[in-house]
């Protein structure tokens, strides 16, 4: 795509002698995005690629370089969009679905139920064991039904914790490889989300008597997942952190505070921050430029027309997080940096809109956390 895609795009765009902005109408992409796609600066989503192909008449083949003559349809991939331009309205929109369903077919996604179970389970245990108050203690819950806990110092990077079993008998060893406190307090709910939830033993144990975890949000593993939420839950509790929330900053100073009343990893509090604030705000981790994870809170998810940055976009040229990745000291060393952003600069959306881009290195762990208010 870096050799051919943003030569191909103006070239495509010029033969039918449009300008930017007659392509933004086209397609629905905003005129910024467009402009960034051809001068490289930004790669385009799939979903992107697909809007220009069929606004261009052209195959996505040919904007990837793949094939020299625009029309030319060589998979079964363009062959499914060549009638998409006479398609509108309802029965777009019927498509679009239709083609989601497919392509999560053989996906599990969890629903929003399935969710709130797990998360009304790690409160009720908070609360079953005596806190009504920050932080939580993953150790002494642990301990309260009977499970060793030990720190594992030789772990390598990646492994956030494990949970062994021998008999009846439950451990849980954890990994000081981050020097982190709070990142060592999620590894160990994490590893108690295996214990507490429901078929987690039955299957991680099926032929082994000990599962290591990594603890960080980006699994596509379904029980790993799961196990995230209920650690997220477990150390902060919807009612009690929604207690706390007026009494800190918005943004990152807002974040950074709430994470050492809690005793929790900045990762996690920011994904919790977002899940539970009313504030506008939209929390990226990212690691060797590329994006890891995006949340949005409730107010940013009523952006009209938007598509939600996914694992594996580049970030965008030009902005702190982008900055920062070209000086990686500085994330080993846990800078922090801000600077006024374009939120079409970061997600596909049909306008343009200020934000507030506020970076921190996470250190050791190797990634940025971006927050955008």
């Amino acid at each position: 795509m870096d050799d051919f895609f943003y030569k191909r795009l103006k070239e495509a765009r010029e033969s039918l002698k449009w300008t930017q902005n007659q392509l933004s109408i086209e397609s629905g992409i905003p005129i910024s995005s467009i402009a960034q796609f051809e001068t490289n600066a930004r790669k385009p989503s799939f979903a992107s690629l697909r809007s220009l192909a069929s606004a261009l008449r052209v195959t996505t083949d040919y904007l990837l370089g793949r094939v020299n003559e625009p029309q030319t349809v060589l998979n079964s991939e363009d062959a499914l969009f060549r009638h998409l331009d006479k398609i509108t309205g309802d029965d777009r929109k019927l498509l679009e679905n239709f083609a989601e369903i497919l392509a999560n077919r053989n996906t599990k996604v969890m629903k929003p139920l399935e969710q709130k179970l797990i998360k009304n389970h790690a409160e009720k245990i908070v609360y079953k064991h005596g806190f009504t108050e920050f932080p939580i203690d993953p150790i002494k819950i642990a301990k309260n039904e009977n499970i060793e806990v030990k720190p594992k110092d030789d772990c390598f990077e990646g492994i956030s914790g494990s949970l062994l079993k021998v008999g009846d008998q439950f451990g849980i060893m954890y990994s000081t490889f981050y020097s982190n406190k709070g990142f060592e307090n999620f590894s160990i709910a994490h590893e108690l989300g295996h214990y507490f939830l429901d078929g987690h033993s039955e299957f991680l144990f099926n032929s082994t008597n000990i599962h290591q975890s990594n603890a960080n949000f980006f699994s596509s593993d379904q029980h790993e997942r799961e196990a995230d939420i209920f650690a997220a839950s477990l150390l902060m509790p919807e009612d009690m952190f929604k207690e706390n929330l007026w009494k800190f900053e918005k943004g990152l100073d807002g974040i950074i505070d709430i994470a050492k009343l809690c005793n929790t990893s900045l990762t996690a509090t920011a994904i919790r921050y977002a899940e539970l604030t009313d504030d506008f705000i939209i929390i990226i981790i990212s690691s060797n430029s590329k994006i890891d994870f995006c949340c949005l809170s409730q107010k940013a998810m009523r952006i009209k027309n938007k598509e939600i940055p996914k694992k594996g976009w580049s970030i965008p040229k030009n902005t702190a997080t982008e900055i920062m990745f070209k000086e990686p000291l500085r994330i080993q060393k846990s800078d922090r940096d801000s600077k006024q952003s374009d939120l079409s600069d970061w997600i596909d959306c049909d306008r343009s809109r200020d934000v507030n881009e506020e970076v921190k290195g996470l250190g050791k762990y190797g990634k940025i956390l971006t927050v955008l208010s």
